[in-house]
């Protein structure tokens, strides 16, 4: 059967404007039709009526960690916590989000694989939850952004299949990410702020583990991501394969002829976030200088600081040249 929804107030994503009375029209679980409500017969429907309602599109969030909410002492509470505990909290963290708009989330780590529990179990229609994308155990080196500091005797104890150093355990660490459930990788590729004992600019992983990982990924037709702070790691990062780009940050080498260029030719797809800056890209924008470069294929937004030349913001699609 199909499901109309009555809204009183519709937000229609396409034109950017507020629409009165309309009709959303599903047919198993996609929307094929969004209607006037005036004079629609509905008879042979499930009528949802939101006609007091304000009706948005749900919103999608591609970098969750379901298993965190942002509480300062997740570390503690991670060594304290057992295996069904955590994964019960990291479904009421999803659970949250879907309450608060979040239709679909990308988990990018997650420990004992407790999002692609969470995941099976609501697609299995056991629980309420939003869509779940999920990497499993997000991989990086020894001592690196991934792994831990808790005491050695812990650490051996829980195992260590996610760490890599070399080639043929990325290929391991890899596969045994897709074995137990992982719907894309996601890897170090350098070190991160909330990991003792980092560089957060550092690179921690060579081109070769990178490229071992993605080779694994486009073998099993899923997608990878990276968390990269410093240039020489995103730009690795790059090299191995077009993937997102999650924490491009502190890149330092971000003039025309730089970091930008190189990933604008590589068809990475993100934001830069100015240094030294709030680290809001919309109040970045407002002092933009250079606004549009148009390409062969779409259009790539680039905002360069007027003094310094140094990128304010970015936005690409899939291409691999740019036309100034």
């Amino acid at each position: 059967m199909k499901t109309a929804i009555k809204c009183g107030k519709l937000f229609n994503p396409n034109t950017k404007k507020v629409e009165e009375n309309r009709l959303i029209i599903i047919c198993d679980d996609r929307v094929e039709e969004v209607l006037d409500i005036q004079n629609a017969d509905l008879s042979g429907f499930d009528v949802i009526d939101l006609s007091d309602k304000f009706v948005m599109p749900g919103m999608i969030d591609a970098h969750v960690h379901i298993g965190m909410n942002g509480e300062g002492d997740g570390t503690a509470k991670g060594v304290r916590s057992l295996i069904g505990e955590n994964t019960l909290y990291s479904l009421k963290n999803a659970q949250t989000d879907l309450y608060a708009g979040f239709t679909t989330l990308r988990d990018c780590g997650s420990n004992d694989f407790n999002s692609v529990a969470v995941r099976n179990s609501i697609n299995k229609g056991e629980f309420v939850g939003p869509r779940l994308v999920v990497c499993g155990k997000s991989m990086g080196s020894t001592g690196g952004h991934s792994d831990s500091h808790y005491n050695p005797e812990l650490i051996e104890a829980k195992g260590k299949h996610h760490v890599i150093d070399g080639v043929d355990s990325a290929y391991y660490a890899s596969r045994y990410n897709i074995k137990y459930g992982a719907d894309f990788l996601k890897f170090m590729a350098t070190g991160g702020v909330m990991s003792f004992g980092t560089t957060v600019g550092a690179q921690q992983l060579t081109l070769a583990e990178m490229k071992a990982i993605v080779e694994i990924a486009n073998m099993y037709g899923i997608h990878t991501a990276t968390h990269a702070h410093g240039t020489n790691g995103i730009k690795d990062a790059v090299r191995a394969a077009g993937m997102d780009s999650e924490f491009i940050q502190l890149i330092e080498d971000t003039s025309r002829e730089g970091s930008t260029r190189f990933m604008c030719m590589n068809g990475v797809v993100d934001c830069i976030i100015p240094r030294g800056g709030a680290g809001l890209i919309q109040n970045a924008l407002q002092n933009a200088t250079v606004p549009v470069i148009e390409t062969g294929t779409g259009n790539c937004h680039v905002y360069f600081d007027g003094a310094a030349d140094i990128v304010k913001g970015i936005v690409t699609l899939d291409w691999k040249e740019i036309n100034e």
